[in-house]
């Protein structure tokens, strides 16, 4: 993240600044290509290194978008197929729409691939991508090509969000209805359900975490409610253990059950925690004189 921040900040000053076309007379054109390649190269790596090996189809999928454009744009053939022409338009917002598309087909997640589908139908109709114009040849398409205009386009993408949205309802009503590992799963010959890896779901919910962990919570109703919610998740590590030292966890840490690693206790978690109320001392009687 440092790299990025440092990385956009000069590149915020060198714009700003107006130095870039003296940049670019210094630095020859010849050199630019490989720097450009050896980057790609770098970040296809990472990608490769820290997805599942399932989707690694779609990370090269995309890239022959971009393959096209640069084929199309260095080169422009005369007589070139026309299939690269019509990838190199928007090629970016493509390939980004079809390796969504192909990743949650992957995971059999058909309710968000039938989404994609129609948003890429939707800038396909408008000519945002596959066209040389926005807004214009809606039935010819450009350049005479044939089989290239936004309505066919639109037409392709509706009809695979069909496709998906049919796979739903398969997955849906006529779903596996054993679990792996079961007897009978292997002529269970219903779909299979959609895969789900942890971490990745709902991902903006926990976006914040990393930083707000060490953060205090202020609301007196939020801490009693992470406090009882810290004690429940605790409630299978203190089977067995009696009532007094449970207490005396609670309050002391696990120090005072003789346990050799701490556990973070409410005390230390939460500012100002809601502890139990303890009983008051009760005064002792004075001791009976004995000479009375």
């Amino acid at each position: 993240s440092g790299y990025s921040i440092m990385n956009g900040t000069v590149y915020l000053i060198i714009c700003l600044v107006g130095i870039v076309p003296t940049i670019l007379s210094l630095v020859p054109a010849i050199a630019i290509g490989p720097i450009i390649f050896i980057f790609g190269l770098m970040i296809c790596e990472e990608c490769t290194k820290h997805i599942a090996q399932r989707h690694h189809s779609a990370i090269f999928f995309g890239i022959f978008f971009g393959v096209a454009d640069y084929i199309y744009t260095a080169f422009q053939p005369g007589n070139s197929i026309n299939g690269i022409e019509v990838m190199s338009k928007g090629s970016a917002l493509a390939s980004m729409m079809w390796v969504a598309i192909i990743v949650y087909t992957t995971d059999r997640r058909w309710i968000k691939a039938a989404i994609f589908c129609v948003v890429a139908a939707f800038f396909a109709g408008c000519g945002i991508i596959h066209q040389d114009s926005a807004f214009s040849n809606f039935t010819t398409g450009f350049q005479g090509i044939p089989n290239s205009s936004p309505a066919q386009f639109m037409a392709g993408y509706l009809s695979m969000a069909a496709v998906a949205g049919i796979y739903w309802l398969l997955q849906k009503f006529m779903g596996k209805k054993l679990s792996p590992g079961e007897p009978g799963y292997e002529n269970d010959h219903g779909y299979l359900p959609p895969l789900k890896e942890k971490g990745v779901d709902k991902l903006f919910n926990t976006w914040w975490d990393p930083v707000l962990k060490d953060t205090v919570i202020e609301d007196p109703d939020e801490t009693q409610k992470a406090g009882d919610e810290f004690y429940e998740e605790e409630e299978e590590v203190l089977e067995g253990i009696n009532t007094n030292q449970k207490k005396g966890r609670r309050l002391a840490g696990a120090e005072s059950l003789g346990v050799g690693v701490p556990v973070l206790t409410p005390a230390r978690a939460f500012k100002d925690p809601v502890l139990p109320e303890e009983e008051a001392p009760k005064d002792e009687e004075p001791a009976a004189d004995e000479n009375a």
